[in-house]
């Protein structure tokens, strides 16, 4: 009767443990979608800067002298 009461205990013990891993790996999965959410919207903004920078510094194209 005792080894049952403990694996009883023993039983709602690991099921807890399994419950806040589970918390936790979720708690993770949010944090490193927001991150990366960050992430794509700089470098995003990187993209147009970069963007920006290669239209400003293009060359016009030269026109064809004539003599």
């Amino acid at each position: 009767m005792l080894n049952l009461f403990i694996a009883v205990v023993v039983n709602a013990m690991e099921h807890e443990v399994a419950d806040e891993v589970k918390a936790e790996v979720h708690e993770h999965q949010r944090e490193d979608a927001a991150a990366s959410k960050v992430t794509m919207e700089e470098l995003r903004a990187l993209r147009e800067d970069l963007a920006a920078l290669r239209a400003a510094t293009a060359e016009p194209p030269q026109a064809a002298e004539t003599p």
